[in-house]
C-alpha cells in the first residue's frame, strides 16, 4: 500500500452527503469529472464517472486532517471497476502514480478514507488527477483532474437534504 492509503470501514448511507453528522460547514471540496477522452492516450469507451473528495474539517493543507469523504459514481463503463488511483500531473499528459485510493468497487459509493495525502501545494495547483481502472482497461478507462470547488454546505433533514443559500439581508 503506497503512502499508507487505507479505506476505513465506514460506508456513508446515501452517496455524497457532504457534511458531517452535525451538519458542520464543509472546509474543502475537490471534484473530478472522469471520461475516456481524458485518458492518455484516449480509449474507446463511453464510460464516465464523478468523484467528490470532501473534508469537513481541516482540509488538505492541515497536517492533522487525514480523513475525508470520497464519493464515486460511474456509468457506461465497458469493464468492471477494479480501482481508483491518484496521480500527480497535468491534463493531457501522463503523470506520476501517487497511490491507490480505492479498490474492490462494488457500485457507486461514499466511504471515509484516511491517508497520507499529497502536499498542500499539489492540491492548490490542481496538479492531481484520478484514474478509474477496469478489468477491460487496466491502465484506466476514465480519468479526470481534481478541481477545487467552493463548498456549498448541506444539512440533513428527516425528509432529505437541503443546501444552504447565503444571501445578504436587505436593510
Amino acid at each position: 500500500m503506497v503512502h499508507g492509503v487505507k479505506a476505513v470501514a465506514a460506508l456513508v448511507a446515501g452517496c455524497c452527503c457532504l457534511t458531517d453528522s452535525a451538519g458542520a460547514q464543509i472546509i474543502a471540496q475537490y471534484l473530478a469529472d472522469l471520461s475516456s477522452d481524458q485518458v492518455v492516450p484516449p480509449v474507446e469507451s463511453s464510460g464516465v464517472a464523478g468523484v467528490a473528495m470532501v473534508w469537513d474539517h481541516g482540509g488538505p493543507c492541515d497536517d492533522t486532517s487525514r480523513t475525508l469523504e470520497f464519493c464515486l459514481n460511474f456509468g457506461f463503463l465497458i469493464g468492471t471497476p477494479i480501482a481508483v488511483d491518484l496521480f500527480v500531473g497535468v491534463p493531457e499528459a501522463n503523470g506520476q502514480f501517487y497511490a491507490t485510493v480505492l479498490s474492490d468497487i462494488p457500485d457507486d459509493l461514499c466511504v471515509e478514507i484516511t491517508a497520507d495525502w499529497p502536499p498542500c501545494s499539489l492540491w492548490q495547483s490542481d496538479s492531481l488527477y484520478l484514474v478509474l481502472r477496469t478489468d477491460r482497461f487496466p491502465e484506466g478507462e476514465v480519468r479526470g483532474q481534481l478541481i477545487y470547488e467552493e463548498p456549498r454546505p448541506t444539512i440533513r433533514q428527516s425528509w432529505g437534504t437541503t443546501k444552504a443559500i447565503w444571501r445578504p439581508l436587505d436593510k
